[in-house]
């Protein structure tokens, strides 16, 4: 089955809250009057890019757009002295309001507020921010910067409960809410599997990643289809420095301890080695106006996997040859088996009477066996990302996922009869930001998204017969 998919996201204004953060506030002199036409400059630390505002009549000002992390916040007018306040630091979906007291003074003259009142979050707290540094140090389930939602209250996974996803790691209920009334973002972006729900394409270079967001209840109305929670990731971008990481991870059985179900089906610890590697680089490609981003990852997981199957012990296998000495059925049955006999977990199965004598055929023992083989999983992914800027009201951004992942062999119905898995994803963004004057901004987003899974292929390792026989499923009562 070949299972493709496209996701576009039509150009719109403000109809989904962006992977920005926004600075507010209130401008006053020292007797609590307040200023119109001061001007505030927001500046990045790492990229040196600046944001302007400035206060209306009422002595409030606006500052949208503001991509995660530290500014320096400097405010000044005519005949009022310039403050400047370092290492303001913002995250993803903040609303911060920050305000300011002015004295009178010359210009040029400069006070530097390193304390003073703590920021305030204008909007309510609303589950967790997990950064860059905390999405590279914690550990990850299956290397989804996601899973780091578990640590927050009221995210559980049910027990018991099972829900088709390419990243099934990711499934969780957030305040008793069902697994599918989750909205998954990349980049602020749709990132929701149309067919089964769930996250449709996972993005697992953690040093990749700005910053998780994690809205558990009381978004706002600009975030649908979501009962559940909000789950946003968004990636990293240049700056005016050139940096990067390198990452290797490996993994062996020899870490690994041997189940109690494997003991009792007397199943072979599987022999397996993980090697993941990759690495992350980002830089200017103008200082202060042009930045890129780049990363690459490598999963490779190679095994000599055991999959149990309930065939016949080697005395059932001699009594059906004695009953049935002439069956092709048996005959086609007994040569794809091999030498494959069952010794774990045996149980009976009645044979029945014979249709013609009427005697009755006993019993023989079916059990389970280990049928080993190698398997792979593995896959690349890659991004690439370029933030330019035209001016200080105009800013562009273009951002490219890609990956992939091949699963040989899938699923192993009989020995010679297995089926391999595929997915391929890919997501493309482009964002233009422009900012009007003090009131008024546009954000134009463009996103597309295409994700193609293969279920279930034959495999090469598989028999020519694999393709020729048809697939009966008997199903239980």
């Amino acid at each position: 089955m070949r299972l493709g998919l496209i996701l576009l996201m039509l150009p719109a204004t403000c109809l989904m809250a962006g992977p920005t953060a926004t600075l507010t506030g209130r401008v006053t002199d020292v007797s609590g009057g307040v200023i119109g036409g001061v001007k505030v400059e927001a500046t990045n630390v790492e990229t040196n890019v600046s944001f302007p505002g400035e206060t209306n009549g009422e002595g409030l000002y606006n500052v949208p757009n503001l991509p995660p992390g530290t500014y320096r916040v400097i405010v000044s007018k005519f005949a009022f002295r310039t403050i400047v306040k370092p290492d303001v630091e913002l995250h993803v979906q903040d609303v911060i309001s920050l305000n300011f007291s002015m004295e009178v003074g010359s210009v040029a003259e400069s006070i530097t507020v390193e304390g003073g009142a703590p920021l305030i979050q204008a909007t309510p707290a609303r589950g967790g921010n997990f950064l860059s540094n905390e999405v590279r140090d914690l550990p990850l389930g299956a290397m989804n910067p996601l899973t780091l939602a578990r640590t927050l209250p009221g995210v559980i996974e049910p027990a018991g409960t099972f829900l088709f996803s390419l990243a099934p790691e990711s499934m969780f209920s957030m305040n008793g809410q069902r697994q599918r009334a989750n909205n998954y973002l990349l980049d602020s972006t749709e990132n929701n599997d149309f067919v089964w729900t769930g996250l449709a394409q996972p993005f697992n270079i953690a040093d990749a990643v700005e910053e998780v967001s994690v809205q558990t209840g009381n978004f706002g109305a600009e975030f649908g289809r979501a009962g559940g929670g909000i789950l946003n990731v968004v990636t990293k971008s240049g700056t005016n420095s050139l940096h990067g990481t390198v990452l290797w991870r490996f993994q062996s059985q020899r870490f690994n301890s041997v189940s109690n179900f494997d003991k009792r089906t007397l199943t072979r610890q599987s022999v397996f080695s993980r090697n993941v590697y990759g690495f992350t680089v980002g830089g200017p490609v103008r200082k202060d106006k042009t930045f890129f981003f780049a990363a690459f990852q490598q999963d490779t997981l190679r095994s000599t996997a055991n999959f149990p199957l309930v065939v016949p012990t080697e005395a059932a296998v001699s009594t059906l040859r004695s009953l049935f000495p002439a069956n092709p059925r048996l005959d086609k049955y007994l040569s794809f088996l091999g030498s494959l006999r069952g010794t774990a977990s045996p149980f009976p199965l009645q044979l029945g009477d014979d249709p013609v004598t009427g005697v009755n055929r006993g019993v023989v023992q079916f059990a389970t066996a280990p049928l080993a083989l190698s398997q792979s999983n593995e896959g690349p992914e890659w991004l690439a990302r370029l933030d330019h800027n035209l001016s200080d009201v105009h800013r562009l951004a273009f951002r490219y996922i890609r990956d992939s992942t091949t699963t040989a062999p899938q699923r192993v119905y009989f020995p010679g009869f297995v089926t391999n898995s595929g997915s391929q994803n890919q997501n493309f963004l482009f964002t233009d930001h422009y900012t009007f004057s003090a009131s008024w901004t546009n954000e134009f987003r463009f996103s597309y998204g295409r994700q193609e899974g293969e279920g279930a292929r034959i495999s090469p390792q598989a028999v020519p017969e694999a393709g020729r026989l048809p697939y009966i499923l008997i199903g239980g009562t």
